[in-house]
This record gives C-alpha cells, sequence and structure tokens, in this order.
C-alpha cells in the first residue's frame, strides 16, 4: 500500500493523511535527538548538517522559549560557529552572529554563545583556516 493512502500506511495517520500534533512533536524530539547524537562529538558531522540546512530549524527551536527541545538546540547551536568555515558560513547565511549576541543574554546559554563568537571571529581573523 502506498504511504498517504489511507489504512495504516506510514504516511496516513487520519484528517488526509496528516500527522496529529503529538506525533508531529514525537517526530521532532527523535529527529532533535538523534541529530544531537550525530553532532555532539563530530565537528563534520556538524558541517554536514549545516550544509544540509538544519541551521533555520534549529533557530525556530531556540526561538520557542516554550519548547522542550530548546536545550538540544542550543547545545548543537552553540558548537556550530566551532565546526568550521562551511557551519559559519551557513551561520551567516542565516542571520546566525545577531542569534548569538541575543542569547548573550541567557543565563548560562550566553557564557557558550560568547565562545561561539569568540570562536567565530578567531576563524574569520586566522589567514590560515
Amino acid at each position: 500500500q502506498r504511504a498517504g493512502a489511507g489504512g495504516d500506511s506510514f504516511g496516513s495517520r487520519g484528517g488526509g493523511g496528516r500527522w496529529s500534533a503529538a506525533m508531529a512533536s514525537q517526530l521532532q524530539s527523535q529527529a532533535m535527538l538523534g541529530l544531537y547524537n550525530l553532532c555532539k562529538i563530530s565537528k563534520t558531522r556538524q558541517e554536514l548538517a549545516a550544509q544540509a540546512g538544519i541551521i533555520p530549524h534549529i533557530q525556530r527551536l531556540i526561538e520557542a522559549r516554550d519548547s522542550p527541545l530548546r536545550q538540544l538546540a542550543l547545545s548543537v547551536y552553540c558548537d556550530l560557529a566551532h565546526a568550521g568555515d562551511a557551519a559559519r558560513a551557513e551561520l551567516a547565511r542565516h542571520g546566525g552572529l545577531q542569534l548569538y549576541l541575543r542569547l548573550l543574554q541567557v543565563p548560562y546559554w550566553g557564557t557558550l554563545a560568547f565562545n561561539s563568537v569568540a570562536a567565530w571571529f578567531a576563524a574569520d581573523a586566522d589567514p590560515g583556516g
């Protein structure tokens, strides 16, 4: 049976194939946890995730102050500035510096945001890479 064609197929959750809010929230949680685990110790994976377009999605989670995924998103986001030139280019393309500067006012995350900005500036100042 095709996905979304009725029955119990993957894409069909009632309401014309739309996911319920609870299911969408659970899928988002699983995806964010997977992203966190894949990226936490690998700068290469951080850069790949940035290039794949994850930054605007993480930014939305961070901006949603009531999101239960905010802490994971903040952790991944603060690591991106340390990942490499490609990740920093994607951050710049999506207004990443502005979000880091806003995060400076957030207890605990302000320190990590400051370190991210410092890493970004240090990398930009280093002509060797």
